[in-house]
């Protein structure tokens, strides 16, 4: 079973020549990935429970013009934001208090759907990639930072560390070959084809995650229930579906 995501188990994790007879490396092929993302990590040092931050995630958009604003992005890194996602996961941890006193985090998250202002740098040891690009992540750390400390300026004094993620992260961490964090771009080739069921055509092989379903953290929960039903079959995969509902 792989969660690996389409791209890297067709093209990476199986042999060529099995990818190309069933129909999955052609496919994989006329795909492009899904939009890459940006993301400010900030450590707080301040107990969460003084801080009383929200446990939900907030999204903030500049004005209504959200395609027009993402396009500009895309271009140029120092446009606008075409949105801000601000989430503060020390909140949503009922046992953070205990295992981190005194501390808490925070997230800002954007979308960048162009890898190529990226590129240059790919080739480069992580956290050794030059001045140029820690010039460039200091400046849309430092925005995003503002923006957070805007709707929450009781932060300001308290902000203890500020690492920024970057397409290149997910493409060190996750594999993804442009720094895609969904996937597979979701359009209509990729909900019409009938390769990205759980379970594939390839003899045994299963997979599963927002590729095999949708994107986003419940449907990927969601697939990952479809692929075990099928893995397990009616009788056992009833009694584990029960089982889930129960609780």
């Amino acid at each position: 079973i792989s969660n690996a995501g389409a791209a890297n188990t067709f093209k990476h994790m199986i042999p060529e020549v099995v990818a190309n007879a069933s129909g999955y490396g052609s496919f994989i092929e006329t795909q492009r990935p899904s939009v890459a993302h940006l993301c400010l990590f900030i450590g707080i040092d301040e107990s969460e429970g003084k801080l009383d931050l929200p446990a939900g995630n907030f999204l903030f958009y500049p004005d209504d013009h959200v395609a027009e604003n993402q396009r500009a992005f895309n271009r140029d890194l120092t446009s606008e934001f075409p949105l801000l996602l601000f989430s503060f996961p020390s909140a949503k941890d009922p046992d953070w208090e205990r295992r981190h006193p005194g501390k808490a985090t925070a997230e800002v998250f954007t979308y960048i759907d162009n890898y190529d202002l990226f590129s240059a740098w790919e080739d480069e040891a992580w956290s050794k990639r030059g001045e140029d690009y820690q010039k460039l992540k200091d400046e849309i750390a430092e925005r995003m930072l503002n923006a957070l400390l805007e709707y929450h300026p009781e932060l300001r004094d308290k902000i203890d560390y500020c690492e920024l993620s970057t397409p290149l992260s997910t493409r060190k961490f996750c594999a993804y070959e442009r720094g895609e964090i969904f996937g597979l771009h979701h359009d209509d080739s990729r909900f019409k084809t009938t390769l990205l069921n759980t379970k594939t055509n390839i003899k045994g092989l299963y997979i599963t995650g927002q590729d095999s379903f949708m994107v986003g953290h419940q449907p990927s929960t969601v697939a990952g229930i479809i692929t075990a039903l099928k893995v397990l079959g009616l009788r056992k995969g009833g009694a584990l579906l029960r089982r889930i509902l129960r609780n």
